[in-house]
C-alpha cells in the first residue's frame, strides 16, 4: 500500500498524506441531477426551485452565506430530508421525486458531516466499518476497513479512540467511513471548518487529490469562496434558498450574473459608469464590456482589484496600504468620493497620502444596473 508515513508518524504529524488504496474499488461513475427541488419547514421556505447538476466524476462546490439552504440541499440528496417538490437522480436511478423516495441506505451516497459525527465510544476501525452493509463480514469487512484507512493514511490506528486523535485525523476517519461502502456520490458538509488554519489547507489538498484520483462524483458545501474555487470544477451559488448561478470558478469570477454574486465571490469594485458603444466611461477611464448595454445607460461597472493599477501622481489619494507578502492591497480615494481597491503583485511602492492615478488594466468586464450595486464611497 502506497502510504508515505507510518502509523506512528501519522499520529505525531497530525495529517498524513492521502494515498489511493489498491484494494478499495473506485466507485462506478454516476452523474448527479437535482431538478426543481423545493423545501419548506412549516411556513418557512428553505429552498425554492433549485436545480444543480454534476457530471460523472465531477466536483461541485455549493457556496453561499450561512442559512441559504446549502446543508438542507445536501441532506435531501443523502435522503435525510424529503423535499416538498422536485427530484434527485444519480445516473439512471431516481432517488426521490413526487411519488417515491429511496431510503438513505439504498442510495449509494456517502456523507461527511461538518462535525464528523464519529461515535466516541467506538474505535477507529468500528467507526469506519459502521456504514458497510451487514452482508460484508469477516475478512472482507476487515479488508474494506483497512483499505479505506490506507487511502487516508491512517493504517495502524484501527484500535484508537476518536478522542485520542488530532482534528485532522478525526476528519480523515470520517472520510474513510464515507468511502468504505464505495459510494457513487460523496457529500461533504463544511468538511474542513473545524480544522486549525495551519492544517486546513494541507488536509484540503490531500482530500482533493484523493477524490480526483478516485474519480468519485462529489458535492462539497462551503461558505468559503477560496475553498469553493480550489475544490470545485464548478461552483453553485445559493442565496436565500435560490440558485443564483452555477459556473466554473473562472466564469463565476469574471462573469457574475449580479452585483451580489460579484461581491460574494471576491473583492469587487463597483464604480459608476455610462455606456458609450461597447465601453463604459468611468472615473478610471474607458472600460470595455463583454456584454454592452444601451448607449447612454448608467451602469455599475465591475473592476476587480487585481485588474487596476496605480500610476504615481494625480488627484487621487492612497488611504490605506495592506501588505500580504505575495501582494499589496491599496485603498484609494478618488476626487468624486469613490473608494477603489487596487491589488498589485509586488511589495508596496506607494504610501498613505501619496497622490496617484488609478487606471483599469484588465480585459472586458461586466456591468449591472446602478440600482443593483452599492458604489464604494
Amino acid at each position: 500500500m502506497p502510504n508515505t508515513l507510518t502509523a506512528d508518524e501519522s499520529t505525531t504529524a497530525g495529517a498524513a498524506p492521502v494515498a489511493a488504496a489498491d484494494g478499495l474499488s473506485a466507485p462506478a461513475a454516476a452523474s448527479l441531477a437535482v431538478s426543481n427541488v423545493s423545501m419548506s419547514f412549516g411556513a418557512t421556505e428553505v429552498l425554492h426551485d433549485v436545480s444543480v447538476s454534476v457530471p460523472s466524476g465531477g466536483m461541485l462546490a455549493l457556496l453561499g452565506p450561512s442559512g441559504c439552504g446549502k446543508t438542507t440541499l445536501l441532506r435531501i440528496i443523502a435522503g435525510l430530508e424529503t423535499p416538498s417538490g422536485g427530484s434527485v437522480r444519480v445516473g439512471d436511478r431516481t432517488l426521490v421525486d413526487g411519488t417515491s423516495a429511496q431510503p438513505p441506505e439504498r442510495r449509494r451516497i456517502g456523507m461527511v458531516f461538518q462535525d464528523w459525527a464519529l461515535f466516541p465510544h467506538l474505535d477507529v476501525a468500528t467507526n469506519v466499518g459502521y456504514g458497510l452493509p451487514r452482508s460484508v463480514r469477516g475478512a472482507e469487512r476487515t479488508r474494506r476497513v483497512r483499505d479505506a484507512l490506507d487511502m487516508v493514511g491512517l493504517v495502524g490506528l484501527e484500535d484508537r479512540m476518536p478522542a485520542t486523535l488530532s482534528g485532522g485525523q478525526q476528519q480523515r476517519v470520517a472520510l474513510a467511513r464515507a468511502l468504505a461502502p464505495e459510494p457513487a456520490v460523496l457529500l461533504l458538509d463544511e468538511p474542513f471548518s473545524n480544522l486549525d488554519a495551519s492544517l486546513r489547507a494541507q488536509v484540503r489538498t490531500e482530500v482533493h487529490e484523493l477524490l480526483v484520483g478516485l474519480g468519485i462524483t462529489t458535492v462539497i458545501v462551503t461558505h468559503d469562496q477560496e475553498e469553493a474555487f480550489v475544490l470545485g470544477d464548478e461552483v453553485a451559488v445559493l442565496a436565500d434558498g435560490r440558485l443564483v448561478q452555477q459556473a466554473t470558478p473562472a466564469e463565476l469570477y469574471r462573469r457574475p450574473t449580479s452585483a451580489w454574486v460579484a461581491g460574494f465571490v471576491g473583492d469587487a469594485n463597483l464604480v459608476a459608469g455610462r455606456m458609450a458603444g461597447a465601453e463604459a466611461t468611468t472615473a478610471v477611464g474607458s472600460v470595455a464590456l463583454a456584454q454592452p448595454l444601451g448607449d447612454g445607460d448608467e451602469v455599475a461597472v465591475l473592476l476587480r482589484p487585481e485588474d487596476c493599477k496605480l500610476l504615481a501622481g494625480g488627484d487621487a489619494r492612497v488611504q490605506l496600504v495592506e501588505f500580504y507578502g505575495h501582494d499589496t492591497m491599496y485603498v484609494v480615494a478618488l476626487p468624486d468620493g469613490t473608494r477603489l481597491s487596487v491589488r498589485e503583485a509586488a511589495t508596496p511602492t506607494h504610501r498613505r497620502g501619496d497622490a496617484v492615478t488609478p487606471v483599469y488594466a484588465g480585459g472586458a468586464t461586466v456591468a449591472f444596473p446602478p440600482e443593483s450595486s452599492t458604489l464604494l464611497r
